[in-house]
């Protein structure tokens, strides 16, 4: 059954529907040679002959990209004598758990995830999984995984609510693995076809060695424009040995993906610190604690190197930081609190290096005792060595033992009789220290098999699965099977943004109770899928609003475009739901600028307002007003500001949906002539609707992003310009076409406004001489007029005590 199975899974690995095509022409081709005339068989032949040649080189590419070079990748082509219950390649499939567990955490990595992802996709070694982190990217990262990734089950996403650090993101998805064995791998790096069978079937071999933290390979640096598709992996052998804390004290050897880990080491550490050089601080404490690495002579990583990488932009804080950690370990020092391991370097290097010492002259005048056959001091000697620390013992067996006994035998015995005597020296060094290592090495077995480590658990405020959001038809009379159980409360999210107001929303209704879930139409889940991929929750297209609609507890908007937000709140006025209205900020529900009527929604029961300003605004309508703040801006008001850069901008070209459209081509050209005469490189943000009327300009990258990159924020009124000021970027107020509406019209020394080109220009230059950190101090007053913010009262419980009381007690509606 084993060897049919793996047959059927080579089958199904191999076809695919372009071969399927092939296969299709050479039969047919060999029709045409038999049953046609002359020109059709001459054609026919020809074309089974083209097709024959490129299936056989895909065959070809097929075995070369997925055997493995040192081990057989299936149970018919193993040596004779092979069990297959040792190779990790032929026990693909035959166990519930998997054999490895890739932990992967990244950070703005968009263009470099392909040949991470498919890297893993074409590993020989089948039966792992992989724990992807997104950690707060602010770029398309999460959006591109997700379409990568797909449905392939091996591979769970999640993210952060905000960057956390890449050792934490690693030690979080560590809580989740659930195989006995753990790599790393960044984002931007990718392996060799057989990089983890080979690093799994070395640890296997190795599994009996005393304080075995894991095996490692090597990398090979490449540059950032190297992919995996152009990668020759190195055929070369390195220099592979075994690594303790005795041998090397002073650095690793490794980069963080190199070594696949007994996860239960990586646990008994406490896994990665927050601080930088965190990798090369890991390995140090492991072997600092007493464990050791074995290398292979392979090279299956490729570590791309990048002008930006963290490396290279901290290389002196790196350097510090792990030069502080060696130093330290060179003296005697106690345990650290939460840091174990099978024994602890406490006394200080000289100490053991003395011991090691003392162990090899030892050594030397045992073989001296065995050579002149004197027994009387034999047992002294193999006494002196096993008083010596284990991970001594353990060492200079591995190292020096024999090398020592023999040059001390041969010391003494005639140079005629050394070639003959010397196996028998051995033997008898060998039966004489062999139990003395073995007790060595038993103190770590030991320690081990006492040891339950257990991960503390990631919990959804820390991290959050990602799935790929679907959007599925419904009926008045199906809608509400779609909800598991709770009371059903209605979401109607209308822009990418606004998932980042359910992000934490959600979960904590489903706390009190509650099953939310979200209704987008066509033309908002254009702009909204990706970002839904981020919000656990099912979601419907549109359903017209009718009696189905008094199955829900409560009603969600977050926009009126006149659309069918205003429709259900219209529907609803009067019935027990309650319907509620989330308000942005900008108060362009009062458009004077185009006269429409926009704000059909603040008739809702009850609105929530993001700061005190939006109370101010909506003084006249007294009743229903509760203040929650901004999850989304909340979050990033709290997030360590992005560092300071060479001085550029971006421009907000935000003239959509009719909104003073007219005035665009003139706001687009002035505001590119001023950075341009101001010396400062521009980007352009887009809506998708306007991109077609400026080809070529827009800026692929999603705003907030560019809000990390550049530092200087150009708009007209826009809720960006809150997240411009939360990360510290400077705002300009670009107002050259006179809109009324008030919003950013008093700024309190928060930014300048400009209402010419010229104008523009003296603010760009003004504002590329401040730091981020002066231009959020600068903003602070008035941001936090328009975003409320309370310490030690998120968001997303201030919005769900507001629910739950306007839900279950009416008469609190108009608190």
């Amino acid at each position: 059954m084993t060897r049919l199975r793996l047959l059927v899974k080579s089958i199904v690995a191999y076809v695919t529907p372009l071969r399927i095509l092939l296969f299709a022409v050479v039969a047919t081709g060999l029709v045409l040679a038999v049953v046609a005339d002359t020109a059709a068989a001459v054609v026919g032949v020809l074309a089974a002959v083209v097709s024959l040649a490129v299936l056989l080189a895909q065959v070809n590419d097929q075995s070369r990209r997925y055997v493995p070079r040192d081990i057989p990748a299936a149970a018919s082509d193993a040596p004779p004598g092979h069990d297959i219950a040792s190779d990790p390649v032929a026990r693909a499939g035959l166990r519930d758990e998997p054999l490895v567990s890739v932990i992967i955490p990244g950070r703005n990595e968009a263009p470099y995830l392909a040949d991470c992802i498919e890297s893993l996709q074409r590993q020989t070694l089948r039966d792992f999984e992989v724990i992807i982190i997104d950690d707060g990217s602010t770029d398309s990262t999460l959006d591109e995984l997700v379409r990568l990734v797909g449905d392939d089950p091996r591979f769970r996403l999640y993210r952060t609510h905000r960057s956390i650090g890449p050792g934490a993101a690693r030690n979080l998805a560590v809580s989740l693995a659930r195989a006995g064995a753990i790599t790393f791998l960044d984002l931007d790096d990718f392996l060799a076809p057989d990089s983890l069978a080979s690093r799994l079937v070395a640890l296997e071999r190795a599994a009996n060695e005393p304080w075995l933290a894991g095996v490692y390979c090597w990398h090979q640096t490449v540059a950032h424009s190297t992919t995996y598709a152009t990668w020759e992996v190195p055929t070369w052998k390195a220099t592979s040995g075994r690594i303790s804390w005795l041998q090397r004290p002073d650095d690793n050897v490794f980069v963080v993906s190199a070594p696949l880990l007994r996860k239960e080491a990586f646990l008994a550490v406490g896994g990665f610190d927050d601080e930088i050089a965190e990798d090369a601080r890991l390995w140090l404490t492991m072997l600092r604690a007493g464990f050791v690495f074995r290398g292979t002579e392979r090279v299956d990583i490729a570590y791309r190197q990048k002008p930006a990488s963290r490396a290279a932009s901290d290389y002196l804080g790196m350097g510090r930081s792990v030069a502080e950690r060696v130093a330290a370990g060179q003296h005697a020092m106690e345990r650290p609190p939460g840091v174990d391991g099978p024994y602890w370097y406490g006394e200080s290097m000289a100490h053991y290096r003395a011991s090691l010492a003392k162990a090899n002259r030892i050594s030397s005048t045992l073989g001296m005792a065995v050579a002149l056959g004197d027994t009387d001091d034999l047992g002294a000697l193999v006494d002196e060595i096993a008083a010596l620390p284990p991970p001594v013992v353990v060492q200079h067996w591995e190292a020096d033992a024999i090398r020592h006994a023999r040059n001390g035998a041969a010391r003494i015995a005639l140079a005629e009789d050394r070639e003959v005597l010397q196996p028998r020296w051995e033997a008898e060094i060998e039966r004489l220290l062999r139990p003395v290592v073995d007790r060595a090495a038993a103190t770590s077995h030991a320690w081990l098999d006492r040891r339950a480590v257990e991960p503390p658990a990631a919990s959804t405020d820390e991290l959050r699965p990602v799935r790929p959001a679907q959007r599925v038809t419904a009926t008045p009379e199906s809608i509400g099977s779609l909800v598991d159980g709770g009371r059903p409360f209605l979401l109607m999210p209308s822009a990418a943004y606004h998932t980042d107001e359910l992000t934490d929303l959600v979960p904590e209704l489903r706390r009190r109770g509650y099953a939310p879930i979200a209704m987008i139409n066509d033309f908002r889940w254009t702009t909204t899928a990706a970002a839904m991929a981020r919000v656990d929750v099912p979601v419907v297209d549109v359903v017209e609003p009718g009696p189905w609609l008094h199955r829900f507890a409560g009603v969600l908007v977050f926009n009126d475009w006149g659309e069918y937000y205003a429709d259900t709140v219209r529907y609803l006025d009067g019935a027990d739901v309650v319907t509620f209205a989330k308000v942005e900020g900008v108060q362009d529900w009062h458009d004077r600028d185009t006269g429409r009527e926009r704000r059909a929604y603040l008739s809702a029961d009850i609105v929530l307002c993001q700061g005190d300003n939006d109370i101010a605004a909506l003084e006249r309508r007294r009743e229903g007003l509760h203040l929650v703040g901004s999850d989304r801006l909340e979050h990033i008001w709290h997030d360590p500001l992005p560092s300071d850069r060479r001085p550029s901008v971006v421009a907000n070209v935000n003239f959509t949906y009719g909104v003073l459209t007219e005035h665009r081509d003139l706001w687009v050209s002035t505001a590119r002539t001023a950075a341009q005469r101001a010396g400062l490189p521009i980007a352009l943000s887009m809506h998708p609707s306007e991109r077609a009327t400026y080809p070529g300009l827009a800026a692929t990258a999603p705003l907030r992003h560019l809000l990390t990159v550049d530092s200087i924020f150009v708009s007209r009124f826009s809720t960006a310009l809150y997240e411009a000021m939360a990360r510290g970027c400077s705002v300009i107020y670009y107002n050259p076409h006179g809109e009324a509406v008030e919003t950013f019209q008093d700024p309190r020394g928060a930014f300048p406004i400009a209402s010419t080109e010229l104008e523009l220009e003296q603010a760009l230059r003004t504002e590329a001489t401040r730091s981020r950190a002066e231009v959020k101090e600068a903003a602070a007053e008035f941001f936090l007029r328009q975003v409320s913010i309370v310490d030690g009262s998120p968001v997303a419980v201030r919005t769900a005590d507001v629910i739950d009381a306007c839900v279950g007690d009416p008469s609190s509606r108009t608190s």
